[in-house]
């Protein structure tokens, strides 16, 4: 039933229908647990998770992030589940929901030493990919190098899609609409806070994926990886006793 009920979620989420993440949730535990009732015989209860809440159908009450006596896998499993919601109710209010990849080049093979961050829609168009608009030169201590790396933001940039050595992570219904309402208003690259990693991260904060600023693209996907796994075994987690 696990594998069934995973793959009726992983369907759902890739459906491109609207709430996507939260449907594929939905779906997900439903059929596990009530193909988990016919199999025990009616020993265990029927439920339908919503990502930070659920429903009992058999004992007919709520669950929720947050509520007196969750254990600490029931709130890990609520909290992957709001941040679905999250993401759904932004591309639900923006609109332009897609499934997209955020892509991590390699370090490898030409690339820049410190890899390069971008986004791309289903269709492969790049939405957030962002580069210095001239070299950055070396210098002698670290404030000059800061002060070398402050450029104009060149925002044709290569997405590395498809790339030896890129990583590319798929996230299933998000806003394209915030992403490019965002990318249209870069004007500066620097290597801190307005690198390819950093315009990608705060484009995904705008489409309603929060994640922790790294330094490293890799690091990035890191992170959207486990959000990722989260989503997906959060119908789960709250059944576990």
């Amino acid at each position: 039933m696990g594998g069934v009920s995973g793959f009726v979620g992983w369907a759902i989420a890739g459906s491109g229908i609207p709430m996507a993440n939260t449907a594929a949730i939905a779906g997900a535990s439903f059929t596990n647990s009530f193909g988990t009732y016919i199999y025990t015989g009616g020993q265990t209860p029927i439920t339908m998770s919503f990502g930070v809440a659920s429903y009992d159908f058999t004992n007919g009450t709520f669950g929720y992030l947050g509520k007196k006596g969750n254990s600490a896998l029931e709130n890990i499993g609520y909290g992957f589940g709001a941040l679905a919601n999250l993401s759904d109710v932004v591309s639900l209010l923006q609109g332009g929901g897609q499934n997209i990849k955020v892509n991590s080049a390699s370090t490898k093979d030409g690339h820049e030493w410190w890899g390069h961050s971008s986004i791309t829609d289903e269709n492969g168009n790049t939405l957030v990919s962002v580069g210095p608009d001239s070299p950055v030169q070396k210098a002698a201590s670290l404030s000059d190098t800061w002060q070398n790396s402050i450029k104009g933001a060149d925002v044709s940039w290569d997405t590395y899609l498809g790339a030896k050595g890129t990583w590319s992570l798929e996230l299933n219904n998000v806003s394209t609409t915030a992403i490019s309402k965002y990318a249209s208003g870069i004007t500066r690259w620097d290597l801190l806070l307005n690198s390819c990693v950093g315009h990608t991260t705060r484009a995904l904060w705008s489409a309603g994926i929060p994640t922790i600023y790294a330094l490293h693209p890799h690091m990035l996907n890191l992170q959207l990886l486990i959000r990722q796994l989260g989503i997906y075994s959060s119908p789960y987690l709250y059944q576990i006793p």
